[in-house]
């Protein structure tokens, strides 16, 4: 499925694309300036009904490891409730190599 479909009143529906969801939470997150979005994925459940993101990112040298992922993670949140009224059922953060060597 390419979709999520959203009920917002008795018989009434409408669709939000995986476009969509990228394009918001790429625009949410570029604000933020200690990372970079190398990849972004969106898996819609089989009942399209809620999605889950797979966010690849680049670290710059001024990532703050615990302030960064909130932010990231609240910022995604949101993102996303603004579009389907509910937070995803997961998102997985994915560091480069070089955050990994050094935690």
């Amino acid at each position: 499925m390419n979709f999520v479909v959203v009920n917002y009143s008795l018989n009434q529906e409408y669709l939000v694309y995986k476009k969509a969801f990228s394009s918001q939470v790429k625009k949410a997150l570029n604000k933020l300036d200690s990372f970079t979005i190398k990849h972004l994925d969106v898996n819609i459940n089989l009942k399209s009904t809620n999605l889950t993101l797979k966010l690849y990112i680049n670290t710059k040298a001024n990532f703050k490891y615990a302030t960064t992922v909130n932010k990231i993670l609240s910022k995604t949140r949101e993102a996303i409730k603004l579009l389907i009224n509910t937070e995803p059922e997961n998102i997985y953060l994915i560091f480069n190599k070089e955050m990994r060597k050094n935690a």
